[in-house]
């Protein structure tokens, strides 16, 4: 079962607040160095549910809420600006974990356009190619017109398999892939491979036989 991600608008109320809470508990422990690692926690909501200048912005907002509690809370340091340091890095660390996790929303974001664009707009026209060589191979009683369109169907069958190759490989790489392995035969496949290799290659020279030959 697929779990509908959140709307960017919800991601974002759910970053503030949880940002907002882990303030407030490291203001009122200290305890910074043991709470560091929970505003990751709010950047990488904002950053992968919401836009790249959202995550970036949540990294901003973590860092200064960092940085005001530490000194809320008083926490003392060897050196007075041990903390614009401590608070520089961990901005850094922010920022390069919203903008990583924004980088690969956008990569997964290019598939699933690919995707629709594939299985939709390349197979809307592919369908009407093979309605009209149909329509035509049914209305004609010509034996050199019938043989072109049933040239036209092979081909276009075989661009339709094509298609659900390349959907596939993009399922697959997004892990959305889910193989169920059959048997086949391969001698019917191996003749209708032939059958819409004919208008390209020599396949007269191609000869099949079965297993019981």
């Amino acid at each position: 079962m697929r779990l509908t991600p959140p709307r960017p608008a919800t991601a974002y109320l759910a970053a503030a607040a949880l940002l907002a809470l882990i303030t407030w508990v490291d203001w009122v422990t200290g305890y910074e160095l043991g709470l560091f690692v929970f505003y990751f926690a709010p950047v990488s909501l904002a950053a992968w549910f919401g836009t790249r200048r959202a995550g970036v912005l949540a990294a901003v907002s973590a860092a200064v809420c960092w940085y005001a509690s530490d000194l809320l809370s008083h926490h003392p340091y060897s050196n007075a600006l041990f903390v614009y340091w401590e608070t520089l890095m961990r901005l850094v660390s922010f920022l390069t974990t919203a903008l990583t996790l924004s980088a690969i929303r956008a990569v997964m974001a290019e598939q699933e356009d690919l995707l629709r664009v594939v299985s939709h707009d390349l197979r809307a026209p592919l369908a009407a190619l093979q309605g009209q060589a149909q329509l035509l191979r049914r209305r004609t009683d010509d034996g050199f017109t019938a043989a072109r369109a049933d040239a036209i169907l092979r081909a276009a069958q075989g661009m339709d398999v094509m298609i659900a190759d390349l959907v596939d490989g993009v399922r697959a790489r997004a892990g959305r892939l889910r193989l169920e392995p059959r048997a086949v035969e391969l001698q019917p496949w191996l003749a209708d491979l032939l059958a819409r290799m004919a208008g390209g290659l020599e396949v007269e020279r191609v000869r099949l036989r079965g297993a019981h030959a």
